[in-house]
């Protein structure tokens, strides 16, 4: 009883402040390290905003035992949230051999749980690998101009990547966990990144954050991944970037800049990944320090230089490109 007095207490502190919450799901039963990195990262960023990392009770009780998050990260039991009638039925039917893309999907549902319990409408939820290089609460109006469900990072027309979404409301994520078992039941498989680049394309609950600049999606070219994906429609790899004034990775300049992780075989190898519609390494990338001593990133095209608001490290060495 005590436990969940003091959650509702921050919580409801979060859901009365301007900025915004951060949200972080881990469903696996050992936390890696590197998402230690990824939030002492985005509360450097952040500090005004809560940060709320949702895990197993395993998990949960070893980091409260051990203390090394900073100040503003809450950790929140998974096992207290409330299971939905959606959440029983997609568990139903995810059997699969790798608990890894089950639970990118499952994740969803305690997340969708999470914001029912406190009452909160509006957050940013970010994997594990990621960096992030700026005050979100700073984007807000941003975002609610333009992207008043759900924003994402594209890599291709049939592929985006949830490493970084930002919900402006219920109302995507509702729908998207209600969609999921029957899609599970459609495709046979589970791919978080493919379902929800369907949804984008049937309903208008998704919005496409930038991956790219104006000027690169106006030059003649062939807007055409490696393994021979054409987009059809090549203008929302920069929609609202004049607007946002940066660029989101979707990994696309991560596996550039550093390669894949090591559960794949080209591991550590730099390069252009194959279903990306963008190609990074038209781009010149630089860091510099910003008004407060933080290195943070920009790429370079055209004579054009824009800030990069969001690395995706698929090669998981987030030391490496910390500020």
């Amino acid at each position: 009883m005590v436990y969940r007095l003091a959650f509702f207490i921050v919580c409801l502190a979060c859901h009365l402040t301007a900025a915004v919450p951060l949200v972080y799901v881990h469903l696996g039963y050992r936390m890696p390290g590197y998402y230690h990195t990824a939030m002492r990262q985005a509360a450097r960023f952040n500090e005004e905003s809560d940060i709320f990392l949702i895990v197993q009770h395993k998990v949960f009780t070893s980091l409260k035992r051990n203390r090394t998050l900073p100040k503003n990260v809450h950790l929140i039991d998974a096992h207290t949230l409330p299971i939905s009638e959606k959440h029983l039925a997609f568990a139903k039917i995810a059997h699969q051999e790798s608990k890894y893309w089950r639970y990118t999907l499952e994740r969803f549902y305690y997340l969708e749980a999470f914001m029912e319990s406190t009452g909160i409408t509006e957050c940013i939820h970010l994997e594990g690998d990621t960096l992030v290089y700026r005050n979100l609460t700073s984007l807000l109006p941003v975002f609610r101009e333009n992207t008043p469900s759900i924003g994402i990072p594209f890599l291709s027309d049939q592929m985006c990547v949830p490493a970084f979404i930002y919900f402006g409301s219920k109302e995507g994520l509702s729908e998207f966990t209600r969609r999921i078992p029957g899609e599970v039941e459609k495709m046979g498989i589970f791919s978080d990144m493919d379902f929800l680049a369907t949804m984008f394309f049937e309903t208008s609950l998704i919005e496409p954050l930038p991956t790219t600049t104006p000027s690169y999606l106006s030059s003649n070219r062939e807007y055409t991944s490696l393994v021979g994906n054409q987009s059809r429609y090549p203008e929302v790899y920069s929609r609202h970037a004049t607007e946002f004034g940066g660029l989101f990775d979707s990994m696309h300049i991560g596996i550039w800049l550093d390669g894949m992780s090591p559960a794949h075989a080209e591991y550590k190898r730099p390069k252009r990944y194959e279903v990306s519609i963008i190609d990074p390494s038209e781009f010149d990338y630089t860091w510099r320090k910003d008004a407060h001593g933080r290195r943070c990133p920009y790429a370079s095209f055209d004579g054009e230089e824009w800030p990069i608001y969001f690395l995706h490290i698929h090669s998981k060495d987030l030391e490496k490109f910390k500020s």
